[in-house]
């Protein structure tokens, strides 16, 4: 059913945007110009002003997010009309995410859009492009984790610093390699000839 102007001014409208790492804030598709894009959708449809959802690093991959726990139990509890996500890889990094996440939202009564993939699931075409789009962001994203891999277990084969917590009697130099504190290293030695 087609809403009147008047109708589509009463239109709740929820904005979820997600970045998971910090580098996507300063050099990617940052909150802000999520925010920017979903805003502006909701201006051109006439809709009233969006409550946004902020997930500011946080993967895709984690279900559990705060923002979007509220988001389902608001939109189940009535309170949103429409769930505007910039895209669909800001939704989840799993075909089954995606879709469980589109359901809840839909079973609530609410109907989504993915912006950059000019996707409404409302209808059954929607869904269709939302099931091969859902898959396309989790190959995108297994391709990213594969890179990803790959790239730390080159920089750890060349001596290179890879993240998390150094074993003690290591430190990062400031070549950015992995180096020994000879102080240390006395001492890890020393251990392991006495449990020997």
């Amino acid at each position: 059913m087609r809403r009147t102007m008047s109708e589509k001014d009463k239109t709740r409208v929820a904005g979820y945007i997600r970045v998971s790492q910090e580098r996507q804030v300063r050099n990617g598709y940052g909150l802000e110009a999520q925010e920017t894009d979903v805003r502006r959708f909701a201006e051109y449809k006439g809709w009233r002003p969006v409550e946004l959802y902020r997930e500011e690093g946080v993967s895709g991959y984690k279900r559990d997010r705060p923002s979007l726990e509220r988001l389902l139990a608001d939109a189940k509890a009535g309170k949103i009309d429409v769930v505007v996500f910039p895209s669909i890889d800001r939704t989840g990094r799993s075909v089954k995410d995606i879709i469980e996440i589109d359901t809840a939202l839909r079973d609530a009564g609410a109907s989504i859009v993915f912006l950059r993939e000019g996707i409404d699931t409302s209808t059954p075409t929607g869904q269709l492009f939302r099931n091969i789009m859902a898959s396309v962001a989790e190959f995108e994203g297994r391709i990213i984790y594969e890179r990803l891999s790959k790239g730390r277990c080159r920089k750890a084969a060349a001596g290179g610093y890879v993240g998390g917590w150094l074993p003690y009697g290591y430190r990062r130099g400031e070549d950015g390699k992995v180096a020994v504190v000879p102080e240390e290293a006395k001492i890890v030695k020393r251990i392991f000839r006495w449990s020997a």
